[in-house]
């Protein structure tokens, strides 16, 4: 009854616009940040990481030279300045080389320095590069705008958001129609900015078609278009002031290079028009319109009757788990503690799939007691997979996946780098120590992150800054270990912020605590499920051949590693005890 009276009082007060409701849309914006404080915020990192929105949040992250030479100037003033140094910002290079169009003229480089300078291999490579450029951006960058307010609009209403909620338009099968939607939404509004003063009125009439698309992902882009302009009809100035009222938060942010948008700002504000697309739609739902948006239950809780008849089968004693057996007190110690085992046997299928209902099973628990978004009540039932989730994540991995992982993670990083060097300079080098297309400190990294952690998988956010610590601990003695070996350095980050000499950074480790999370939760288990669909000797055969490659190439690269420009950037000298870094010339020698 009291819920009730509450969602009552909640759409009286969205009923009327208005200064003192900007007042109220605020209030329960910051409620919603701080009582999901490090969700919002990564949430809105991972979006400024693919530049989707709040790419500014990203300047603490890489200062410029210029900048750095600003604030030493002032803290001179009151003594010495701190240890942080200027960054050159990796994150910053890619989202800007995709955001101002450069990823074409990079592509086209590429091919240049692999082919030749053939008007032929010109126009392929324009075709080429611009082909990937938009497919990333349509399924990857422009998407992640209808994940972002989705759950920002789960959090205003829910206790608990698991992360896996951000795959919601892949579990229901969504996610293509929805960017072709978004498309249709983009290149509507951008064909009005030609007109300059249309495009400003289009930017409030549009300005609901993220959130439109969230609630409902199986619309068309012309209908979300028609919807919001409906919507928006009478709201526009409304609307407008809203986005006025941020103005002193986008200052406090470029005078904080991002920190402040980092922090907190940038979750606010997509709270708080999270609040205005609900005091829109109360409004209009209201007049009997917009019959489209049907999902209930992501604005209010269900009553307790409606979930305990949805989820009136939860009341099952929990199944006996088959008893794990253990050859020895090593193979105990390694499944017990590394979460390793030899081979995969029945029994251990047969636990993991009890724990894997289980683990369904208290999910579905919170979602009867109204914590969490009860997707069986969503209007999207019949696309979505009944209570889908992601395999388990606590599994225990057997030595051929693990060896198979590490190749993966090892080429994963291998492309990572090769294109990271192609959006900075605009050429493809063989990146690492080896010559094969590797490079096993990704591979490392990541197996370690899932033996050494493994007691620590449910608990995302001790997971996460564990995760940074040890990929920082074998990168930095990577680095270490290459440079007194080699006299030579592969990678240095001294230009970067918040860097310890130069062999690791904060923003490199950041990256690889959001790499890790993904790696532990959706990309390990979903491989091992697909490794288990082959024979056992077929994988047993597969990492026989793989190792005895890596181990030749190995053998070879101690000997005649792979340097040059583009690759070794650094020379490593000692002098009195001090390091130095010596430019190399070019040419790599």
């Amino acid at each position: 009854m009291e819920q009730r009276k509450e969602q009552k009082k909640e759409q009286r007060v969205y009923a009327a616009f208005g200064r003192g409701a900007r007042r109220d849309w605020k209030r329960a914006a910051r409620k919603t940040v701080f009582s999901h404080y490090w969700m919002a915020i990564m949430v809105c990192l991972v979006a400024a990481f693919l530049g989707t929105e709040f790419t500014g949040s990203l300047e603490s992250l890489h200062f410029t030279r210029q900048k750095w030479d600003v604030i030493s100037n002032f803290l001179a003033s009151f003594g010495r300045p701190g240890a942080a140094a200027n960054s050159r910002g990796v994150f910053a290079i890619a989202v800007n080389k995709i955001a101002d169009g450069s990823l074409q003229n990079i592509v086209n480089n590429t091919i240049m320095s692999l082919a030749g300078s053939s008007e032929f291999w010109q126009s392929f490579g324009i075709v080429v590069s611009s082909l990937v450029s938009m497919t990333y951006w349509v399924l990857v960058t422009h998407t992640f705008v209808v994940i972002l307010r989705r759950l920002f609009m789960e959090m205003r209403v829910y206790e608990e958001v698991p992360p896996y909620r951000a795959l919601y338009l892949h579990s229901a099968r969504c996610w293509g129609r929805t960017s072709l939607a978004l498309l249709r939404v983009a290149v509507q509004r951008g064909l009005w900015w030609l007109t300059i003063i249309g495009g400003a009125i289009k930017t409030f009439s549009y300005y609901l078609c993220g959130f439109i698309l969230a609630e409902n992902p199986t619309m068309k882009g012309g209908d979300a278009i028609a919807l919001s302009r409906k919507m928006m009809n009478g709201h526009k100035w409304e609307c407008f002031l809203m986005e006025l009222s941020f103005v002193p938060w986008h200052l406090l942010s470029m005078a904080t290079f991002g920190l402040t948008d980092l922090f907190y700002a940038s979750a606010y504000i997509t709270a708080t028009r999270c609040e205005f697309y609900a005091a829109v739609r109360a409004q209009v739902k209201a007049e009997g319109e917009a019959q489209a948006l049907r999902d209930t239950y992501l604005f209010e809780k269900a009553g307790a009757k409606t979930l305990r008849r949805a989820y009136n089968d939860l009341g099952r004693p929990a199944e006996k788990l088959p008893e794990r057996v253990y050859g020895n007190r090593v193979s105990r110690f390694f499944g017990e503690y590394l979460g390793v085992t030899l081979f995969v046997n029945p029994q251990d299928v047969a636990r993991e799939k009890i724990q894997d209902r289980e683990y369904r099973l208290r999910y579905m628990r919170r979602c009867e007691q109204g914590l969490s978004y009860p997707i069986r009540l969503s209007p999207l039932l019949q696309y979505e997979h009944k209570d889908h989730e992601p395999a388990l994540f606590t599994r225990k991995y057997p030595v051929t996946t693990l060896v198979l992982l590490f190749f993966l993670f090892s080429i994963i990083g291998w492309c990572w780098e090769v294109v990271l060097h192609l959006l900075s300079e605009g050429t493809f080098v063989n990146r690492g120590v080896l010559h094969g297309p590797w490079l096993p400190i990704y591979g490392t990294g990541g197996v370690l992150v899932l033996l050494t952690l493994y007691k620590l998988r449910d608990k995302p956010w001790l997971e996460f800054w564990a995760t940074v610590v040890v990929c920082g601990v074998v990168e930095y003695f990577t680095a270490y270990y290459l440079e007194t070996v080699y006299d030579r350095r592969w990678w240095d980050y001294a230009g970067y912020f918040l860097n310890l000499h130069g062999r690791i950074c904060a923003e490199g480790l950041l990256v690889f605590g959001l790499g890790g999370m993904a790696v532990v939760y959706f990309v390990a288990p979903m491989f091992d499920n697909l490794l288990h669909r082959f024979k056992r000797r077929t994988l047993i055969a597969l990492c026989a051949v793989l190792i005895a490659l890596f181990s030749v190439d190995q053998v070879y690269s101690h000997f005649y590693p792979n340097e040059g420009d583009g690759i070794t950037g650094a020379v490593v000298s000692k002098t009195d005890g001090a390091e130095q870094n010596l430019v190399l010339e070019e040419g790599g020698n």
